[in-house]
């Protein structure tokens, strides 16, 4: 009877008599899901345990019988405790020197080196060593990031490096929502991060022993495929040989070793907003090619030597082919942890099928997960993990209804053809439609091009990785022919990845690479879409129509935005100072929703303070937009994050104080500015900006013809509801400006200001904080930065006035809120007063993040 109902289970599926086939969840699969449910629970309580109710729903209604249900509950509490015993540790308190921001000479041991675009190297360092000026030798523990631009060599792992650098803690940005940023940063073992760009002397400790063979060759590789390249026009780099790279070289490069380093930033952002982005990040996808270049070279077996599968069946001979290629990617890969899994997976599918199982997508997508937590339980909280996971499962659970839904079913070569290219169409979109959530969650964006999928990934997959894979295989053979074939391959190759990139340039011109920021959803919103695409295959395989299901994912949809509808209409007035390092961005809430963004921030480099962190802030759970934007003056460390929400957010008005940015800034801004279809405003004192309710942001500087530097014209607001001054925001401005309002008399008390200039001591006036009398005293900067922003008088400013003083270094982003009139405002900040980050989530343990 037992066994009766053992059987029973394990052929119980999802089927609708003539419509659809689906695979249910086998006992030991759902045990698998209920204790990767528990590992997740260790860290986020809710999203773990609701996953585990939709797991153990679905499989209820079509797994196992019912007398097994119970063991998935001892599952999740292993999960749990597995997870709990794996998280890392916090660290402790930061060195004196990491927190003063002082230079150290670091040592360390090369551990591994990622290449990044803009010819930028992630090294990662062991056993470090970092002497301070003036003291003793430090240890720091786990793994340090050396971020080397323009490096003039590649280090070997094994090589000893010295340098003198500012040592940082790698804690990301401490802003709502910021936690899983600096949890990832500890996942990976990372504790601190360093900086050496190109005139920063990084040398060996001694002279470095010969490399290994495997590095020699990969390097060698390395050069073949930027050597052998002809002169282009738009070229990026110069290669080993000393002429130039073309770009399509870079693509080939980053395909077949995961190595950016000669990847455009501008050909970066085309292919992200052409959501072509995981084309060049080495995975699944890449290792799925390679392994189907295993059943092609079955067929050219089996067409030569027709009897060969007679012995060996065609699926098991591919197999068998494939295995190599695979482990010949893996290396050239460098074994990284997205492909390694990617490569668990293939060969769990692998050996289902040489074991003759008819599940082998589900089977060995659960064997692959059930392997990958065995030996790392943290795999679960990386992103490229969930991403895999989630695409492989929409694509086994939706592709028998492509089938079916296929309007072009024949045999004549035509249909066969079109059959083809719906086949392909149906999986991206089951793959996209399973990621989603996810997407939107961590990258905040919605792009439309599904299409341009259809067209580059089978043309990447099936002429592009081949042609470079067997073309640097020949290449690398000292024998003239096959040299040459080698290199006509790589050719065509970079040929094609070169018409690639020229046509993203022209689809962009043509404004055809739109890619839009869209509400950011909170985990009940993202559990509830995943309630609801359960809910819909149920109904499509079975006819049950799961209303309860349906019901449960409409209220996890609709919960949030429900409860944020209801806190905008809250009578409440807000300030936000953004945690944005050495910058400034200020954030002014008021009810009704309407929201003001001043300044954004901004660092040197590539780094998009709007983008990566902004946007992100603002669209978490809130639709993207803006009743206004201010910038106060065009520094690069206020202008810059203002870019993109300028650009792409709907914003009602934009306010500056007459002065754009210069240079390529300035360009951006313009474009941005075309593309909002806003005309700047310049703002003086005496305007204000009504934001309903009583509530105003009045320009009390610069007056009109104020002469001065951009700082001291910057834009100082005051904040105010019902007439009760709240804020006073006082940008850059110095001594000229101080002096100005004091004279203009234009000053008037407020509860809280923004120390000007960061904290700087030269901004320092008593009269100043005499005239404004606030209770809290905010400064935005840097953590150890090299200025030593905020000083320590404006400090002793605040303990003379007897005022609370909160600074993004220690504090990160500090929220006042006033709610009732008279009351002071609630002070939140993300930060512990011991400088660990505050984290949200309803239960964590008691453990605190750095």
């Amino acid at each position: 009877m037992r066994e009766q109902g053992v059987r029973r289970g394990r052929e119980r599926c999802l089927c609708r008599p003539g419509l659809v086939f689906l695979p249910g969840i086998l006992a030991w699969e759902l045990l698998v899901a209920a204790y990767a449910c528990g590992l997740y629970a260790a860290y986020d309580p809710l999203l773990g345990l609701g996953a585990f109710a939709l797991a153990l729903w679905f499989a209820r209604l079509y797994g196992p019988a019912p007398a097994r249900l119970a063991y998935p509950f001892v599952a999740l509490v292993l999960g749990l405790a597995v997870g709990l015993a794996a998280l890392p540790a916090p660290p402790g308190p930061e060195p004196e020197f990491v927190v003063a921001g002082r230079k150290a000479a670091v040592e360390g041991t090369v551990a591994a080196v990622e290449m990044r675009p803009g010819k930028r190297l992630e090294i990662h360092l062991k056993d470090v060593l970092a002497v301070p000026e003036g003291g003793q030798p430090i240890a720091l523990p786990g793994l340090v990031s050396l971020n080397y631009d323009e490096a003039p060599r590649i280090p070997a792992p094994g090589e000893r490096l010295a340098f003198v650098s500012r040592v940082r803690a790698a804690y990301g940005f401490a802003n709502p929502g910021a936690a899983g940023r600096a949890f990832s940063w500890l996942v990976r073992g990372i504790r601190y991060t360093v900086y050496a760009g190109p005139d920063t002397p990084v040398a060996a400790t001694a002279p470095q022993p010969p490399p290994d063979f495997a590095w020699a060759l990969r390097m060698r590789l390395r050069g073949l495929i930027l050597g052998a390249g002809q002169e282009t026009q738009g070229t990026q780099g110069t290669g080993p040989s000393g002429f130039t790279v073309s770009p399509g070289r870079g693509v080939v490069l980053a395909l077949l070793m995961g190595d950016r380093s000669y990847l455009d930033a501008g050909d970066l952002d085309r292919v992200r907003r052409a959501t072509l982005t995981h084309t060049l990040a080495l995975a699944g996808l890449h290792l799925g090619f390679v392994a189907a270049m295993g059943f092609m070279l079955a067929a050219v077996a089996g067409y030569a030597w027709p009897g060969l599968y007679l012995r060996l069946p065609r699926p098991k001979l591919a197999v068998v082919l494939g295995a190599p290629l695979v482990a010949v990617y893996l290396w050239l890969g460098q074994f990284t942890p997205s492909l390694t899994r990617a490569a668990v997976m293939f060969a769990s599918w692998g050996l289902l099928l040489l074991l003759n199982r008819n599940r082998v997508m589900i089977d060995g997508l659960f064997l692959a997960v059930a392997l990958i937590l065995a030996v790392s339980p943290l795999a679960v909280f990386d992103l490229r993990m969930q991403l895999s996971a989630l695409a492989v499962g929409a694509i086994v659970l939706l592709h028998p209804l492509g089938r079916i839904l296929n309007p072009f079913r024949g045999r004549s070569l035509q249909r066969r053809a079109l059959t083809a290219a719906w086949e392909l169409f149906w999986v991206s979109l089951c793959a996209q439609l399973g990621v989603l959530p996810l997407l939107v969650a961590n990258f905040g964006e919605i792009s439309p091009h599904l299409l341009y999928n259809l067209l580059w990934v089978p043309l990447m997959g099936l002429c592009v990785l081949p042609s470079a894979f067997f073309g640097l295989a020949l290449a690398v053979i000292p024998f003239g022919p096959l040299s040459f074939a080698g290199q006509t391959l790589l050719g065509l190759a970079a040929g094609i990845c070169d018409l690639f990139l020229r046509a993203l340039a022209h689809l962009d011109a043509w404004r055809l690479l739109e890619a839009w920021p869209g509400l950011r959803p909170a985990w009940p919103e993202t559990l509830g879409f995943f309630v609801m695409l359960a809910a819909l295959v149920c109904f499509l395989a079975t006819g049950r129509r799961a209303l309860t299901a349906a019901g449960v994912g409409l209220a996890l949809l609709t919960a949030p935005q429900a409860l944020r509808v209801y806190r905008e209409a809250r009578p409440q007035v807000s300030l936000t100072m953004i945690d944005v390092g050495q910058g400034q961005a200020l954030l002014v809430c008021a009810p009704g929703g309407r929201r003001v963004l001043i300044d954004g921030g901004g660092f040197r480099g590539d780094f998009d303070t709007g983008r990566e962190l902004i946007a992100p802030l603002l669209t978490d759970n809130a639709p993207p937009g803006l009743t206004a934007l201010v910038m106060t003056h065009p520094d690069r460390d206020h202008a810059l994050g203002l870019v993109y929400p300028l650009g792409w957010f709907s914003v009602g008005s934009f306010f500056y104080n007459g002065e754009l940015p210069r240079g390529a800034l300035g360009a951006r801004y313009q474009d941005a500015i075309a593309r909002s279809g806003l005309t700047p405003r310049a703002a003086v004192s005496g305007d204000a900006l009504d934001l309903g309710g009583a509530v105003a942001l009045d320009v009390v500087h610069p007056a009109p013809g104020f002469p001065g530097d951009v700082n001291e014209r910057g834009v100082v607001l005051r904040l105010s509801w019902n007439g009760r001054g709240l804020a006073l925001l006082t940008a850059d401005i110095g001594p000229r400006a101080i002096r100005n309002l004091l004279r203009r008399a234009a000053l008037a008390p407020a509860e809280a200001v923004t120390a000007p200039h960061h904290g700087s001591a030269r901004s320092v006036s008593d009269a100043f904080y005499d005239e404004v009398r606030p209770a809290v005293v905010l400064a935005s900067a840097g953590r150890g930065n090299q200025w030593g922003f905020p000083s320590p008088a404006v400090r002793d400013e605040a303990a003379r006035l007897g005022a609370g003083f909160y600074a993004t270094p220690e504090s990160g982003a500090v929220t006042l809120t006033w709610e009732k009139a008279g009351a002071p405002a609630r002070i939140e900040t993300e930060r512990e007063e011991d400088g660990t980050l505050r984290l949200r989530t309803p239960w964590f343990w008691g453990r605190s993040w750095p």
